[in-house]
């Protein structure tokens, strides 16, 4: 199982990229920055496009987390796994009980927009085992 770390924007205009890479390679994740101008009707489906491209060629038992482009981490030092219920980097599947985390903010799977909480808006699109994806 890999964790690997997802952005995207058709025409990078921002440094994230480097602080991205910079802090996947630190803590052994995968980075990938989809620069692909997808046929999207909005520019926020170009997210969808690049999560489900990356999906597409992962083993089903990675996990992939997606951070905006304009977001940034500002505290390399802390890994993923502090974001995420226990469990959910170690390859357990995870689903959802309700729209609200344990930790008082909105669900993992719904995301955030503030650059602290990028982590967490994640794609909780990966389970082990079965090969079956949770929503």
């Amino acid at each position: 199982m890999a964790v690997h770390i997802l952005s995207s924007h058709t025409h990078p205009r921002l440094a994230s990229p480097v602080d991205h890479q910079c802090y996947a390679g630190r803590h052994g994740y995968g980075y990938l920055f989809d620069v692909t101008p997808y046929p999207v009707a909005s520019p926020y489906d170009q997210k969808l496009h690049a999560i489900l491209r990356a999906l597409d060629g992962m083993p089903d038992d990675d996990v992939l987390v997606w951070i905006d482009d304009d977001a940034y981490f500002m505290q390399l030092d802390r890994p993923l796994d502090e974001w995420f219920p226990a469990g959910v980097l170690a390859g357990r599947r995870w689903t959802p009980r309700s729209r609200t985390s344990a930790r008082g903010g909105t669900s993992p799977c719904t995301g955030t927009s503030a650059s602290s909480t990028a982590t967490r808006s994640a794609s909780c699109t990966r389970s082990t085992g079965s090969g079956s994806s949770t929503g």
